[in-house]
């Protein structure tokens, strides 16, 4: 791993052990710990420390911008200052809980928490405990939709290093130490990867297996890792030529049109709330007609590059 930086992110549901887990592995890789949720909190903290509504995007961003913050170990778990100050326990108060939704769904905000991820990453092994939200997640385990999604979320805020690959049963939800054998998964997967950063950098595609698997005998591993690394491999050939022919890309532009522009566009910069919405709305009156998904025609196109 000379000259490189390696990032570990930690996601779960609540109060499922990210923060416990996160930092034991920190302690025992001597890396740092950072709770990214925390970040988020802290411009809350801020914003509400002003006098400003968390839920009004220009005094969010007004606050962003004349907010400092200075990062400082202590324990092995990484802490911060802003303008001075330590929030401590303030940044779970009622208040900030009710209010950091709304600050962390702008993406000035996401922008500039992942810019002090990232500051922190070069400084040392950074074992980082994600938002439910997924304004951090990494490569993740478990289900095939959580590899999948955790890919790409990834893949959008800069991390994607690495995924481990290993998955579980769908109706149990948790991983299993099974290997992937579904090229339609492999493939969704590999569309995030090239999607977000052209491929995998500096890590890969990893496996692992445990004794706790039904099929435990060294035979067993042998088909499963060889079977896995054809299953990505296909995936990945799957995805190049889905992207590189652009169709699938097009009828996505078309079916997500209404984000490009007018109140769409608006709300993807950042410039709405929840009130001001509400406020649109009424004004509005009825809604728009819905426009039908096609989710069978989508699925059915993957079908005939993998087919």
């Amino acid at each position: 791993m000379t000259g490189r930086t390696r990032v570990i992110a930690i996601d779960g549901p609540s109060a499922s052990g990210k923060s416990t887990v996160g930092r034991r592995l920190a302690a025992a890789l001597g890396y740092l710990y950072v709770d990214s949720g925390s970040l988020y909190r802290g411009i809350t903290w801020q914003v509400l420390r002003s006098g400003r509504n968390p839920s009004d995007p220009d005094a969010v961003l007004s606050a962003l911008r004349n907010l400092r913050i200075d990062f400082f170990v202590e324990a092995g778990t990484v802490r911060f200052k802003i303008n001075g100050s330590e929030p401590g326990a303030d940044l779970r108060a009622e208040t900030v809980s009710a209010g950091v939704s709304a600050v962390a769904a702008l993406p000035e905000v996401r922008t500039q928490v992942t810019a002090w991820l990232r500051e922190l990453a070069q400084r040392q092994g950074l074992s980082i405990k994600s938002m439910r939200t997924g304004q951090a997640e990494a490569a993740g385990a478990g289900t095939p939709m959580q590899i999948h999604l955790a890919g790409a979320n990834a893949g959008i805020q800069g991390f994607l290093g690495s995924v481990d690959a290993n998955t579980g049963d769908l109706l149990l939800g948790w991983d299993t130490d099974q290997f992937p054998t579904d090229v339609y998964l492999t493939t969704k997967i590999m569309l995030a990867f090239l999607k977000h950063k052209g491929g995998l950098a500096p890590g890969g595609v990893n496996f692992d297996a445990k004794v706790r698997r039904e099929s435990f005998e060294p035979i067993d591993l042998f088909h499963a890792h060889i079977g896995g690394m054809d299953t990505f491999a296909k995936g990945l050939k799957i995805a190049a030529r889905i992207r590189a022919e652009g169709k699938l890309d097009a009828m996505l532009r078309q079916r997500y049109a209404s984000w490009d522009s007018g109140i769409g566009a608006e709300i993807e910069a950042g410039k709405h709330s929840f009130a001001s919405l509400e406020t649109y709305m009424l004004g509005k009156g009825d809604v728009a007609p819905n426009r039908s998904g096609r989710q069978e025609l989508f699925e059915n196109v993957v079908n005939l590059y993998i087919t």
